[in-house]
């Protein structure tokens, strides 16, 4: 009985089966009903009507039932029940091989019965003498052995999925354990840099130490420097006045107390000029020494060189950190009756210009500088190191100015748009600049976000500013 395989078709999504598998060549459909071990599997071949059922019997185990001649209502009610009889018998895999011995086992092994007939003897098969119903139940078992083979394949290819999957398991479990070695490595690498970072610190603490002591031993020497020019000084008084005593001649006062009262005040109007008060931003290591050193005698300020120079008054000496090496045997080789800088200025690279009371000057920078220095006979009133090495800024006493390399562009349009006598120029290694005129107007850009709101409620009050190479910086303000 044929029937139609979209009619299977639509009656197994009625009944919720997952189709499986479809032979062409046999017109043979294949449906999976159930989940788990308990799963029925059903064959239709609808060129014949044939439905098989490939289920678990409560007792038998595993067992293929066929039906045949099905009509369309009835493979219906197989896909509801598959264990619905119709007078066929369930095969095991064991029954259906015996079945198939039993019937291909000759009843007398290579013998034939002679039949007499007239005057020819027939002889008849033993396929001929056979039983129609053995040779039908072989046809099942022949079959149940093929579907049994192919379950065979099947279970195999189950095997190989799940053996894929006990091998993705084992691959993943090798993969952590791989993660765990990994992370218990990095821990082991996390103690090693804690550990190092403990011996850094103490060593920190040790040359914070060493340094301490080397500040105070320079201290002690900048007073006992300070002490010996006010002993040569005096020495030079007492000799004047032994001199003028020789001669017979009175000893006069040397600066009458109302000119001692005007320089006082002239003094303090100088300080205020400069600015007494100040704001600063450099690094942790610095920052004691910079307050130490700070004082309203202070000339001259500047950083650079990832560190700072403070110059005071004559007769009171200076402190520094992380100068150049120049400019610091320089400072440090001074004898007691030479006069301390009277400016000086410090640059990225090792540049720095420094200037003494007696006009004197000396630096280390760009081939540039050397150059324009030689031939400039003007006193120098500031230098600025700009980010390029070959960048500076000039500015002398009488307001002229000179400049070379790449200025940052605010400055540059200043300059352009006011024609006025410069007071100072500074650069930083940022691009930070700030310009003041001779008229006491000041200009500035390119400063951090920090400093901006620092100078925000004090910029009617400035009298200075000065950059490091990386975002340091000091205003000066009263």
């Amino acid at each position: 009985m044929v029937v139609s395989i979209d009619a299977v078709r639509d009656l197994a999504r009625e009944e919720n089966l997952i189709e499986i598998g479809w032979i062409e060549k046999n017109n043979v459909i294949s449906f999976w009903k159930g989940v788990g071990t308990n799963y029925t599997r059903i064959n239709v071949w609808c060129t014949t009507g044939t439905v098989g059922t490939y289920m678990l019997h409560p007792r038998l185990g595993r067992t293929q039932f066929f039906r045949r001649n099905c009509t369309i209502d009835r493979i219906q009610g197989l896909m509801k029940n598959p264990r619905l009889h119709s007078g066929s018998g369930y095969y095991t895999v064991e029954k259906a091989v015996e079945i198939l011995t039993k019937i291909e086992k000759p009843k007398e092994k290579d013998k034939r019965s002679p039949q007499s007939t007239g005057s020819h003897s027939t002889y008849s098969s033993n396929k001929e003498n056979s039983d129609p119903g053995e040779l039908d139940e072989r046809c099942e078992a022949e079959r149940q052995l093929r579907r049994i083979q192919k379950e065979r394949t099947s279970l195999d290819e189950e095997e190989k999925r799940a053996r894929k999957v006990i091998d993705s398991i084992e691959k993943r479990q090798e993969d952590e354990r791989f993660r765990l070695e990994e992370e218990q490595l990095k821990l082991e690498e996390a103690k090693r840099i804690i550990s190092e970072e403990k011996a850094r610190v103490v060593k920190q603490q040790a040359e914070e130490y060493e340094r301490r002591e080397r500040r105070d031993t320079l201290l002690s020497q900048r007073r006992g420097r300070n002490e010996s020019m006010g002993r040569s000084v005096e020495r030079q008084r007492q000799d004047r006045r032994a001199d003028r005593t020789e001669d017979g001649m009175e000893e006069e006062e040397l600066v009458p107390r109302n000119k001692i009262k005007n320089r006082s005040q002239s003094l303090a109007t100088t300080r205020r000029l400069r600015g007494t008060k100040y704001h600063f931003s450099l690094p942790e290591s610095l920052c004691e020494d910079f307050e130490m050193g700070w004082s309203k005698s202070l000339v001259s300020v500047a950083l650079g060189n990832s560190g700072f120079i403070q110059i005071e008054e004559p007769g009171k000496g200076w402190n520094f950190r992380n100068v150049p090496k120049g400019l610091e045997k320089r400072l440090t080789t001074r004898s007691a009756g030479q006069p301390p800088p009277k400016y000086t200025s410090l640059g990225a690279k090792g540049r720095y210009f420094v200037q003494y009371p007696n006009g004197k000057r000396q630096w280390s920078g760009p081939a540039s500088l050397s150059t324009y220095l030689q031939g400039a006979k003007r006193s120098v009133r500031s230098v600025a190191f700009g980010k390029n090495y070959n960048t500076w800024f000039v500015v002398h006493s009488d307001g002229d100015y000179e400049w070379n390399g790449k200025i940052p562009y605010g400055l540059e349009q200043v300059l352009n748009a006011h024609d006025h006598k410069l007071k100072c120029v500074s650069l930083g290694g940022n691009n930070e600049w700030y310009l003041e005129a001779s008229t006491g107007e000041a200009w500035w850009n390119g400063i951090s976000e920090t400093m901006s709101d620092c100078v925000e409620n004090i910029k009617d009050q400035i009298t200075f500013m000065d950059f490091g190479d990386e975002w340091e910086w000091i205003v000066r303000y009263e």
